[in-house]
C-alpha cells in the first residue's frame, strides 16, 4: 500500500532510433512535469550518444542495453530492474506530457487495489484529421464504457503502473506485438483494478500516411486476435464475465471487419449481375424487420458517441479491411512476436505508387460495383425493386470506402509512428 501523499515516480521514455529532435521534446516535457519526487529514465535501445549527452545535460538517467531483445517490452523491463520508485509511468518517444500529469494520476494509487491508470491521449494531426487518428469514439465513448467494467485496455500512450503489480506478473508482457494490451490483461487477471482517466494529459504523433496507418491497424488487429485465440480472456477464471466479454469484443470486432465486412461489399455486385436477391424473404418483410434494426443501431451508436463523429469512425474502420485481414490472419496462425515494418516512402512518385497499391482493393470494389450498376441498367437484369435496393446498397458501400481512398492520396506528411 502506498501510504505517502507524494510517492516517488520513475518516468520511462522508451526510445529506439526515433529522430533526436522528437525525443528531445519528449524529455523536455517530462522534465517540466510539476512533481518533486520524480526521476526520468531514457531507455535507449538505439545507443545514441546524443541522447546520452542530453540525459547528462538535463540530469536524467540514461540506460542502454547491448541487445534490443523483446523490443519495447524488454526495454521497459530493463528500466524496471534498474529503478526503485513505487510508481512507474511509461511514455513513448513522441509523447509530450502535460505538466500536471503525475498530480492528476498518482492520487488513484492511494487505493490499494489500483494497478494502473491510463490517461486519454491526444494527437497532433493535420487539419480535418483525415485518417481519424484522434479516434474520438474509442477514447471518449468506448473506453469509458469498458472502464466501467474494469476492462479498459492499455494503449501505452501515458500509463502509470504500481511497481508491485508489475512485479507480481513478472514485468511488462513480452508476448504480444504491442506490450500494453496483454500487460493490462495479465494485471486484471491478477485482480488489479484499472482506471481510465477520460481527459487528455499528453499529446503525440500519429500516422499521417497510408502505410503508417495500415501498420498501426495491423498491429492492433493481430494483438487482439492473437489474445482471443492463443491466450483467450474467455478462459481466464479470475476475470469477471463483463471483463471477458469486453476483451472478447475487441478481438471479435476485428474478425468481423476482416472477414465479414468484405462480403457485405460484394453482395450488391453479385446481385446486380445475377438479378437475384441475396435473401429469399419478400422485400417488404425484410425491410419491415431489417430497416428498424439498422436505424436503431445507428441511433444507438450516435447517442453513445455524441458529440463525436461516428460517421468518420465507421468509414475508416470499414475502409481499413485489407490491414485487418493481414493482421487477423497473422493473429490466427502465429504465436510469435513480430513487428510489422512500414513500407519505405521516399520520393514523391514512390509515395503515390504506395498509396495506390494500399487502397487498390477499395478502388477495385468501387469500380466493380459501379460497373455492375451500369450493366444492370443496360441489360435490365434487375426488377425495379431490386434495382432501387441495390442502388441504396451501392451508395452505402461507396460512402464507406471513399474516405480511406481520399486520405491515402492527400499530400503525405511523413511522421514517426508511435
Amino acid at each position: 500500500i502506498i501510504s505517502r501523499a507524494n510517492p516517488k515516480v520513475d518516468i520511462f521514455i522508451a526510445v529506439y532510433k526515433e529522430p533526436f529532435n522528437i525525443v528531445a521534446k519528449t524529455v523536455k516535457a517530462a522534465c517540466n512535469i510539476k512533481y518533486q519526487h520524480k526521476s526520468i529514465f531514457i531507455l535507449d535501445d538505439g545507443g545514441s550518444e546524443r541522447l546520452r549527452s542530453l540525459a547528462k545535460a538535463v540530469n536524467c538517467n540514461y540506460l542502454y542495453r547491448d541487445s534490443a531483445c523483446n523490443n519495447k517490452a524488454g526495454n521497459l523491463n530493463f528500466g524496471l530492474i534498474n529503478s526503485k520508485a513505487e510508481l512507474i509511468m511509461t511514455l513513448d518517444a513522441d509523447r509530450l506530457c502535460h505538466p500536471d500529469i503525475i498530480n492528476k494520476m498518482a492520487g488513484y494509487f492511494s487505493l490499494p487495489h489500483i494497478g494502473f491508470v491510463q490517461a486519454a491521449p491526444d494527437f497532433d494531426v493535420r487539419k480535418g484529421d483525415p485518417y481519424g487518428n484522434k479516434e474520438e469514439v474509442l477514447y471518449k465513448a468506448v473506453l469509458p464504457g469498458k472502464d466501467n467494467d474494469n476492462a479498459a485496455f492499455l494503449y501505452g500512450f501515458a500509463v502509470m503502473y504500481r511497481r508491485r503489480a508489475l512485479e507480481e506478473i513478472g514485468g511488462f508482457s513480452t508476448w504480444n506485438i504491442m506490450t500494453d494490451m496483454h500487460t493490462a490483461l495479465r494485471l486484471q487477471e491478477k485482480g488489479w483494478r484499472s482506471v481510465y482517466y477520460n481527459y487528455p494529459l499528453s499529446s503525440g504523433l500519429a500516422p499521417e500516411n497510408i502505410q503508417g496507418y495500415y501498420r498501426l491497424k495491423r498491429q492492433l488487429c493481430a494483438d487482439s486476435v492473437r489474445m482471443l485465440f492463443w491466450d483467450s480472456p474467455l478462459f481466464k477464471k479470475k476475470l469477471s464475465l463483463k471483463q471477458k466479454l469486453q476483451y472478447f469484443h475487441a478481438g471479435f470486432s476485428f474478425l468481423v471487419s476482416a472477414f465479414v465486412m468484405p462480403v457485405f461489399y460484394f453482395v450488391p455486385i453479385w446481385s446486380l449481375f445475377t438479378g437475384d436477391f441475396i435473401v429469399s424473404e419478400p422485400v417488404s418483410n425484410y425491410a419491415f424487420f431489417r430497416a428498424p434494426l439498422l436505424g436503431l443501431t445507428y441511433i444507438a451508436g450516435f447517442i453513445s458517441s455524441y458529440p463525436q463523429n461516428i460517421n468518420k469512425t465507421s468509414q475508416m474502420w470499414s475502409g481499413a479491411f485489407p490491414a485487418y485481414i493481414y493482421g487477423a490472419i497473422f493473429g490466427l496462425f502465429s504465436k510469435k512476436q513480430t513487428i510489422f515494418c512500414a513500407l519505405p516512402s521516399t520520393g514523391k512518385t514512390r509515395i503515390k505508387s504506395i498509396a495506390l497499391l494500399a487502397v487498390l482493393p477499395q478502388i477495385t470494389i468501387i469500380a466493380l460495383i459501379l460497373f455492375a450498376l451500369v450493366y444492370a441498367v443496360l441489360n435490365n437484369t434487375n426488377t425495379p425493386v431490386l434495382l432501387i435496393t441495390n442502388i441504396f446498397w451501392t451508395v452505402l458501400v461507396i460512402w464507406l470506402l471513399s474516405r480511406i481512398c481520399y486520405a491515402a492520396f492527400i499530400k503525405n506528411k511523413p511522421v514517426a509512428v508511435s
